[in-house]
């Protein structure tokens, strides 16, 4: 019925995701603001019927066909009575008045929830959505200090991440994200070189060669990743030399062997196994 009177979908997106979304979570805009001929009652109907509890909507089609009617011919409906909502109207004017705006917010989304529209709704939500939002960034952002100074990085940095994303030109957000970039950046080349040590105690040297070039690039002449780096390089000769060694006197014990030296092959099997 929306689709029809207005030439659109109520409920859109860029895939079935963002769509099932906006079924469960979004109220959609009122038909009659998408096309201005069709008439505020009848619009309201319409809102009704997709309102987002089953509780709130017509329990059947036939009372929905007759609202529908009673809409079409300007007559009373007692569901859209003002004198019904207003007393919650004012009660979410005040709690955002005292402050609550959360309260306030609640209570507009239960009204919009159930499908009623009213003029009064768009400022008021209009300045309720202002002051949460000012409220959630603020959160977000002592959320990311506190996290700063707890050395607890990866969370600051997604209370920074759900900030920017809420209001992206914020300059505390922006200089609290290069703090963390900073921070986030030593502690992963301070992972790095733990796992080059290791890398190269475990002769895993492409590893280790792999892990010293990342912090060389994220910081060039890193002082300790250099003498890792000759470290690397003394020790990956050193094993290749003894491995060749070990190979060489390999073969000759299985030929000193073959030869029935066994003196010699002994001799030579016992230098394999310190060299392994």
């Amino acid at each position: 019925c929306y689709e029809a009177l207005t030439g659109v979908r109520p409920f859109q997106g860029r895939n079935a995701e963002e769509v099932f979304d906006a079924i469960l979570h979004r109220i959609p805009i009122p038909a009659s603001d998408v096309n201005p001929q069709v008439s505020q009652p009848i619009s309201r109907v319409i809102h009704k019927a997709m309102a987002k509890h089953p509780r709130h909507r017509f329990t059947t089609a036939l009372l929905f066909a007759d609202t529908l009617m009673k809409a079409h011919r300007n007559e009373y409906i007692e569901f859209f009575d003002p004198a019904h909502v207003q007393p919650r109207i004012e009660k979410a004017v005040r709690a955002f008045e005292q402050g609550n705006a959360q309260l306030a917010s609640d209570i507009l989304t239960d009204i919009e929830a159930a499908g009623y529209i009213d003029q009064t709704l768009a400022p008021l939500r209009k300045q309720i959505d202002q002051q949460l939002r000012r409220k959630t960034i603020a959160d977000l952002l002592d959320r990311a200090r506190s996290g700063i100074a707890e050395q607890e990085f990866s969370l600051a940095a997604q209370n920074v991440e759900e900030l920017l994303r809420i209001d992206p030109g914020n300059q505390e957000g922006l200089r609290l994200k290069d703090q963390l970039d900073q921070e986030l950046g030593q502690k992963q080349i301070e992972e790095s070189l733990r796992n080059a040590v290791l890398a190269i105690n475990a002769h895993q040297y492409d590893r280790a060669r792999q892990l010293l070039k990342y912090i060389l690039t994220r910081s060039p002449g890193h002082n300790r990743a250099l003498e890792l780096g000759e470290q690397l390089a003394s020790r990956e000769q050193s094993y290749r030399t003894a491995r060749q060694e070990k190979d060489n006197l390999y073969a000759a014990a299985r030929k000193a062997w073959d030869n029935s030296e066994f003196e010699s092959a002994y001799v030579k099997l016992k230098r394999v196994l310190e060299l392994e």
